[in-house]
């Protein structure tokens, strides 16, 4: 499930609920006031893409056991 962010419109502070997709417009309870008048939130996330230089795991062919980079292979 993923991690939505949500800001109550009574307090004005905003929180992170772990709900599904379909739920995700539902009002949420408020951890600060408990209030049910909060709204989800649009929220930003990166990428590499075209011209931007890549992660350094990637130069190295992954991480973890699956790319060799932990001495394992």
């Amino acid at each position: 499930m993923p991690i939505y962010e949500y800001r109550c419109e009574d307090c004005r502070r905003s929180f992170e609920v772990l709900t599904a997709f379909a739920d995700r417009e539902r009002a949420q309870m408020c951890p600060s006031c408990e209030s049910l008048n909060s709204r989800v939130q649009v929220s930003s996330f990166a990428a590499v893409g075209a011209g931007l230089e890549p992660l350094p795991m990637a130069a190295k062919g992954g991480g973890g056991c699956c790319g060799g980079s932990c001495g394992c292979g």
